[in-house]
């Protein structure tokens, strides 16, 4: 059985009072309260572009305050003859004031406004400057309040100045009534205008917020391509290497205990990779942690340190943990940032420290966590690929230059973005040590083949360059050519390196007197070399022995003083002896 509350009729004191009530929560509530009007906005500027050179965000007080002056000035011209200018001043400023007041106290301005009015009605010295000052501060409140507000102000004043016009001007009464139809007119029109303006600017805003959902939408689907490509490339990889690392023991008979080990250590390792990478995969898809993207495996945390120690005791590391502390849980991101620390930590040791000893400090404290992760020196350098011996590392370019001055080696390898002094300016300084022993060959280490460093880096003294995913096998390769005084620059790359210092606009500064020194033959030599040609192409060109071809290129570089073929190549280029195309 369902009950209802029956709605009380409408009767005459209901009325009054609602009517009552929405009067005095609307007109009487708060009259003095400062409720200063706001510039526009930013967004409704760029909206409407056209407000900015009419004013911008101070467009609406501007106006205002135009209208009162104007106002001021009509009904001063408008007085009648023979009025004291003192006493027309003072009634022009107490019509017009009010409207500027209606931009910071809008209803106890239409008080003020509508009281004058009714002061100048009663001493039958009110004007059409008057009504339509009354009428602007009615306007200004219409456009700030709900429409019932200017139904009630309209009421009130038409009922207000009929009275008073009938009691003390009932022959000129009449004039209210056309008054009374213009400003229902005006406040009408006002408040359809204010209606439209609201719904529009609600459509507005809903058109942003559908822009903005699109736009975050279309970023997930770009998030999730990234994942989906990143799955199909890096995580089938690595189960690859998961897969055959746990096949390859089985492949061997009778395989070393030690190498089952490391396959067994290269599996964990390739798994907790893919461990890691699904949970990357699940962030790029899913942005709220709450969704149901969430990788199932969990985040690494300190309760899997001694698994993250005993790994990198499997490879020869000697490394031991302590604790101090009450153990507690931390914040995952805490727990998260320590493991990674650590993790980093023994990867840097297993790099640059081989054979030290490493210890992993816990402290659980009052305020957090405490990590300390030292080691010792290492016992010796990093392995060396057959026949090659690192002498020393450097951070730096400034570092790079004094070691290679101190230890002297064969070759430097050096990157050409490093912090402080950069690799150019490193290489620069290397290739300037000259001694009668020679100076260290500079092997440039790069990403791209046709990065504009790497020639500024070959013009500093560099002997050639090789790309970073080289493999180990072709950077010992690369090193030994080096160190053996040729150049590592392919034909091909040659031709493009001569291109590119064309359009980079090289500067000539070698002069070409400096090949005066040289014979014909060993002039044609130095040209073809800077053409990308090879010896044994060289000797075919010029119908000699590939021998002959390796005694030019010596005296070519001894006359010159020339390291290699590089700096030829680029020696020739410099002096105009030939041109990008390979001509003379």
């Amino acid at each position: 059985m369902n009950e209802t509350t029956p709605t009380p009729a409408w009767t005459e004191s209901r009325i009054a009072r609602t009517v009552w009530g929405n009067l005095r929560e609307d007109l009487l509530q708060d009259i003095w309260k400062f409720r200063p009007l706001p510039p526009a906005s930013e967004a409704r500027l760029r909206r409407r572009p056209r407000l900015t050179w009419l004013g911008g965000r101070w467009l609406a007080h501007a106006f205002t305050g135009f209208m009162a002056v104007f106002l001021l000035l009509l009904d001063v011209a408008a007085a009648p003859w023979g009025r004291p200018a003192f006493l027309v001043l003072i009634l022009g400023l107490a019509q017009t004031v009010p409207l500027v007041l209606a931009l910071f106290r809008p209803l106890g301005a239409w008080w003020v406004s509508l009281g004058v009015f009714l002061f100048m009605t009663v001493t039958s010295s009110w004007q059409g400057p008057g009504v339509l000052a009354l009428l602007g501060v009615m306007v200004v409140v219409a456009t700030r309040s709900r429409p019932r507000v200017a139904l009630e102000m309209w009421a009130i004043g038409v009922l207000s100045v009929s009275l008073a016009a009938l009691v003390f001007h009932p022959a000129n009464a009449y004039v209210v009534f056309p008054v009374a139809i213009f400003s229902a007119c005006v406040l009408g029109t006002v408040v359809a205008m204010r209606g439209w303006w609201l719904a529009r600017n609600r459509v507005e805003e809903q058109e942003t917020l559908v822009a903005d959902v699109r736009g975050k939408h279309t970023a997930l689907e770009e998030r999730a391509r990234i994942a989906r490509e990143l799955h199909d490339v890096v995580a089938h990889h690595m189960s690859v290497i998961a897969i055959q690392a746990e096949a390859a023991p089985y492949r061997v008979d009778d395989a070393p205990e030690e190498l089952t080990r490391s396959f067994g250590t290269i599996r964990e390792s390739a798994v907790e990779a893919l461990s890691e990478l699904r949970r990357v995969l699940g962030v790029l898809r899913f942005e709220e942690a709450g969704s149901l993207g969430v990788p199932d495996a969990p985040q690494p945390d300190l309760s899997r340190l001694d698994e993250l120690v005993q790994g990198v005791r499997e490879v020869g590391l000697d490394v031991e943990i302590a604790r101090t502390g009450a153990e507690r849980p931390l914040p995952q991101g805490v727990e998260l940032s320590a493991y990674r620390i650590v993790q980093e930590a023994l990867s840097n040791a297993l790099r640059h420290a081989p054979g030290s000893r490493v210890r992993v400090e816990v402290a659980y404290v009052l305020t957090g966590l405490g990590l300390r992760i030292v080691n010792t020196a290492p016992t010796g350098p990093v392995s060396p690929s057959p026949g090659i011996e690192v002498v020393g590392e450097a951070v730096d370019g400034e570092q790079a230059a004094v070691r290679a001055a101190r230890l002297r080696p064969d070759v430097v390898l050096m990157d050409v973005r490093m912090p402080g002094t950069n690799g150019l300016e490193a290489t620069r300084r290397i290739a300037a040590e000259r001694e009668e022993g020679g100076h260290p060959r500079v092997l440039i280490l790069t990403t791209f083949d046709l990065d504009e460093y790497v020639y500024e880096a070959l013009r500093a003294g560099a002997s050639g360059f090789l790309l970073k995913d080289a493999s180990a096998r072709q950077l010992a390769d690369a090193v030994r050519i080096v160190a053996a005084g040729e150049a590592l620059l392919a034909p091909t790359v040659t031709k493009r390196l001569l291109a590119e210092f064309t359009r980079l606009g090289a500067p000539r500064a070698p002069r070409m007197d400096r090949i005066r020194d040289l014979t014909e033959r060993e002039t044609e030599v130095l040209a073809l070399i800077a053409q990308g040609l090879s010896n044994g192409e060289i000797a075919v060109r010029l119908t000699v022995s590939e021998a002959t071809v390796k005694t030019h290129v010596s005296r070519v570089l001894v006359k010159l003083g020339l390291r290699d073929r590089t700096q030829a190549a680029v020696f020739a280029y410099e002096i105009g002896l030939v041109t990008p195309g390979g001509s003379m």
